[in-house]
């Protein structure tokens, strides 16, 4: 339910920044981690519930352990849904061009200041309406 939730959130932070998804593509590489986690929870839920048969029975011991597997595996996985929510939430295509020409146009430390207050005063506005529509729209069982 909680990866449901976090799902949920990253399209909510799309909603609230639609050029988020992009931006954040090439700041950092939470997609392919987010992925990875994906696929490492697959591949531990379908050995827990693998198809019957004499061969893959598991004992409850190995059943256990699969499934405690599991549990550490989606709260990784949810903790990089949670991350990429945030990032989305955040990024805009100013920060990506900023990252490119940093170093290669000289700024004063004044142009530098006041464009990283600016960007600080962008992005608090962007995560104030992400935890707002959060609180407005709690789902069900929290």
């Amino acid at each position: 339910m909680q990866t449901l939730t976090y799902l949920w959130e990253i399209d909510q932070a799309r909603k609230i920044n639609p050029e988020g998804v992009f931006a954040s593509m090439s700041m950092n590489n939470l997609y392919m981690e987010t992925a990875a986690e994906f696929t490492k929870a697959y591949r531990i839920l379908n050995k827990v519930i693998k198809a019957g048969g004499k061969e893959s029975m598991l004992n409850g011991a190995e059943r256990t352990m699969l499934l405690w597997q599991l549990s550490e595996e989606l709260e990784v996985l949810n903790k990089k849904l949670r991350s990429l929510a945030l990032s989305v939430c955040i990024y805009n295509f100013e920060d990506v061009w900023n990252r490119a020409i940093a170093g290669k146009i000289e700024k004063t430390n004044g142009m530098i200041a006041s464009d990283a207050i600016r960007r600080h005063g962008k992005a608090m506005k962007q995560v104030a309406r992400f935890y707002r529509m959060r609180q407005e729209h709690k789902p069900w069982f929290q």
